[in-house]
């Protein structure tokens, strides 16, 4: 990704604090400039955390990126570190993801619950996806099942496990590696004294 002048990111963020959220089109718009520096200068602010993107593609301000504008803040080049782009490549918009963020906005679940919410048309399989899943991070201790069912919707039905979250590790989704083991690339949780 190229990198963009600290006036197009100044612009940019001034558009997001100004003109609300909106997409790359809408954005490229408000600044007057193509779409690829927009969505780039867009993507930095992203990185440096003064901006977020919504699964629909609409960037908007963080509390973070707001406070930096009024305080007057100057932007200025930054290299981008291999860690902020690693993160930017393990939170892609994969199932698993949607699912993840989905247990954790929920705490308590069901297999069609969280179906509903991360699925999408072009995705295969996405029950036997979630319950491969769920028992990879009931091994590794991210959810348990708990002893009760939900009510399922025929008259002989035994009714659906439900699910809680007992480690929300963040953001970026538990990986399960080739051998079967989860990975968390979310970043340790420091201690509150």
């Amino acid at each position: 990704m190229a990198q963009r002048s600290p006036e197009q990111l100044a612009a940019a963020l001034k558009a997001l604090v100004e003109g609300g959220p909106g997409n790359t089109v809408e954005l490229a718009r408000r600044l007057s400039l193509g779409l690829v520096s927009t969505a780039s200068a867009a993507s930095e602010l992203v990185i440096r955390d003064y901006a977020e993107r919504s699964v629909d593609g609409v960037f908007s301000v963080t509390a973070r990126g707001r406070e930096y504008y009024r305080a007057g803040g100057k932007l200025a080049y930054r290299v981008v570190s291999k860690r902020d782009m690693r993160k930017k490549k393990l939170c892609r918009d994969t199932f698993r993801q949607r699912a993840w963020k989905a247990m954790r906005l929920q705490g308590r679940f069901t297999v069609p619950d969280v179906i509903t919410l991360a699925s999408r048309p072009n995705d295969k399989l996405p029950e036997n996806n979630l319950q491969n899943y769920l028992r990879h991070l009931t091994k590794a201790g991210y959810v348990v099942r708990l002893p009760r069912t939900a009510e399922g919707s025929a008259p002989t039905s035994n009714g659906f496990p439900v699910f809680q979250v007992l480690r929300d590790a963040g953001e970026i989704a538990p990986v399960v590696s080739r051998d079967g083991s989860v990975i968390d690339h979310n970043p340790p949780i420091e201690a509150q004294s």
